[in-house]
């Protein structure tokens, strides 16, 4: 963007036009903490997971996405 004389969004399409594939927006988030993978699992649900590592619910749920947990769907008991 430095060496480039134009604005974000030029550069932006510029770069589209040219095929290039951009990433998905989402903000970063940290590893899972030693311990939340394990708590998910053993059948807590998001948010009590969450809460146990002092995280909401959307954070607790994409850590746990990046660390290749597949998710239970809602009100589901856990999977044995």
């Amino acid at each position: 963007m430095e060496s480039f004389d134009g604005s974000y969004r030029t550069l932006r399409r510029v770069l589209r036009s040219q095929g290039v594939e951009f990433r998905e927006k989402r903000p970063m988030v940290k590893p899972a903490p030693p311990g939340m993978v394990e708590t998910y699992r053993s059948g807590k649900s998001i948010i009590d997971t969450g809460k146990r590592f002092g995280l909401g619910r959307d954070v607790t749920k994409r850590m746990l996405l990046d660390a290749g947990v597949e998710l239970r769907g809602p009100g589901r008991p856990p999977q044995s």
